[in-house]
């Protein structure tokens, strides 16, 4: 049986990682790179008050890692954007809107964007 956790805290904050999210997106501003779609890999780092969650010990009452995945992929395969800069901004918006997050961090890489170069990456970070 488990015990319920009492707390005397106003608020718990907790950082939950996601890594190495795949995704297929058309990002970029030469034709070659829009003709088709082209992988992204991207972690995010989601910043929520855990509260409610460790007192009930229900999913219900917190963010729900997974479904914050699945919707940075929905979003990333289904826009497009010139420039990788325009895109994690705009990933990192919609998150935020969606689900009750303090803060997210993305990290967006796009392997194999230049010739030479292995992949490129940004990262962004954003408070509600």
């Amino acid at each position: 049986m488990q015990t319920q956790i009492k707390h005397k805290y106003q608020q718990m904050l907790a950082k939950i990682h996601l890594k190495k999210l795949k995704a297929n997106a058309i990002i970029g501003a030469y034709k070659i790179e829009r003709d088709e779609k082209q992988p992204l890999v991207i972690q995010a780092c989601i910043e929520v008050d855990i509260e409610e969650g460790t007192r009930t010990d229900d999913i219900n009452s917190t963010v729900n890692y997974s479904k914050v995945a699945r919707e940075i992929i929905k979003i990333s395969e289904a826009t497009e954007f010139n420039l990788l800069e325009s895109f994690v901004v705009h990933l990192a918006k919609r998150i935020l809107e969606k689900f009750e997050i303090i803060s997210i961090k993305l990290i967006v890489e796009k392997p194999y964007a230049t010739k030479g170069l292995s992949d490129i990456s940004i990262e962004y970070f954003l408070k509600a």
